[in-house]
């Protein structure tokens, strides 16, 4: 199945977005859930440190179309897991100065 010319990939991730917090720092409602469809995900690598605990990091680059809104302090969730934004997403411009695409890196922390 071929797929359409604005798709970058056939990943779904879910951005999630805090309502705010009141002034005791408590959520102020549930998150709300964003599925983003036509993304690419690849893998970017992992690390394990080994101080007393066994911790491993893990990154994954995500391609996602324009329209996504995600943020450096959003939470994504994909592939059933959590993951954090790592920096601030870069959007990309086609060659006409239009947006085209979406970047940005993802980090999820076990152990």
């Amino acid at each position: 199945m071929a797929l359409p010319a604005w798709t970058l990939g056939r990943d779904t991730i879910t951005v999630l977005t805090s309502p705010g917090t009141d002034p005791h720092g408590d959520p102020t409602g549930p998150e709300q859930r964003t599925p983003v469809a036509g993304c690419q995900v690849q893998p970017a690598g992992s690390t394990e440190t080994l101080d007393g605990r066994d911790t491993v990091t893990t990154r994954a680059r995500v391609f996602a179309p324009a329209s996504a809104q995600v943020t450096a302090t959003s939470r994504v969730e994909w592939d059933g897991r959590s993951w954090d934004v790592d920096g601030e997403p870069g959007r990309w411009p086609d060659t006409a100065g239009n947006p085209h695409h979406l970047e940005f890196t993802m980090i999820r922390t076990t152990g």
